[in-house]
């Protein structure tokens, strides 16, 4: 018998298999590759203050989104969209809640971009101080380095006024 030289290949495509026929009458079956489904684009965000606890971001849809210590080490991966700060808690216990645009404005993400959100320490301490009739109003402010204002749940800061060297009066502040 004569061998014939196997010269001719068959290849057939059928329901996404690939079948290789070659004489004599082998079938070879590759198995369709699984392709990655194509990933969701990200952006990235980037925290640039310091002593960031947590945060709460909201999505276009209103949806919060808590992100511990632990992720804010890194630049955030977010879907590109609009987002907005809801929340943000320092070490120590210094909270700010965000409620109006006007105090950190939305932040905008875009695909494969990285956008950055100054918040955090250092901290800048101030006094505003009204005059009412002979009433002196004073309040305290905290604000952060994206000038967002915090409140203290722990310890309220506390003031002494002295008239020379007497001690005529003090108190703990009030946030706001």
């Amino acid at each position: 018998m004569k061998r014939r030289p196997n010269v001719l290949l068959r290849l057939a495509l059928t329901a996404g298999a690939l079948f290789l026929l070659s004489p004599p009458a082998r079938l070879l079956i590759a198995a369709p590759q699984e392709t990655e489904p194509d990933a969701d684009p990200v952006g990235r965000l980037t925290i640039t203050g310091s002593h960031v606890e947590k945060i709460v971001l909201a999505d276009s849809a209103n949806r919060n989104t808590t992100f511990s210590a632990d992720e804010l080490t890194e630049p955030l991966s977010l879907p590109p969209g609009t987002w907005r700060l809801r929340q943000i808690r320092l070490e120590q216990g210094y909270q700010s809640y965000i409620w109006r645009d006007d105090q950190i404005g939305p932040i905008h993400i875009e695909a494969d971009g990285t956008a950055e959100l100054n918040i955090g320490a250092p901290l800048t301490q101030g006094i505003d101080v009204k005059r009412r009739g002979r009433l002196f109003q004073l309040s305290y402010e905290l604000k952060g380095i994206g000038g967002e204002s915090y409140t203290a749940t722990r310890n309220q800061p506390e003031f002494t006024v002295y008239k020379g060297d007497k001690k005529v009066g003090g108190g703990r502040f009030e946030y706001g």
